[in-house]
């Protein structure tokens, strides 16, 4: 699949899920669903739409399955690209839950002795010395 037909769909998706009235839990449900098995078809394209496609409107959309997708895939190069997409737009870090998003996810890989390198470069980035912690 082309980078070009994936976005389309991701996008197409998302805008079907932005249109669900707050309260369908049964169709936001069956939209993360979708979402999540569109992303897992091809962890390398998702990575290439967050890294090089994905607006931060979209990103907070999607922070409501990127734990899921972690969990499901086990994949360290997304939980990176995360905390890289961070990193490269702040502004993300504001929005309700974003940030916290980002740390699930992370949580979620099973490997213990893995850590997100960039959690620390984006703390002392956007938090200096309020950096937050997982302790």
């Amino acid at each position: 699949m082309d980078n070009k037909s994936f976005r389309d769909m991701i996008r197409s998706v998302l805008r079907e899920r932005i249109e669900l009235e707050d309260n369908d839990d049964f169709g936001i449900e069956a939209h993360w669903r979708q979402e999540i098995d569109l992303f897992k078809q091809d962890m390398a394209e998702t990575i290439r739409f967050f890294d090089q496609n994905c607006t931060p409107e979209e990103f907070d959309w999607f922070s409501e399955i990127i734990a899921d997708i972690a969990d499901e895939t086990q994949s360290k190069p997304f939980v990176d690209c995360l905390f890289r997409y961070l990193l490269a737009h702040p502004e993300c870090i504001t929005m309700p839950g974003v940030y916290n998003h980002c740390l699930y996810a992370e949580g979620n890989i099973k490997d213990l002795s893995w850590e997100c390198s960039l959690r620390e470069s984006l703390n002392n980035c956007c938090f200096g010395d309020n950096s937050i912690s997982d302790t």
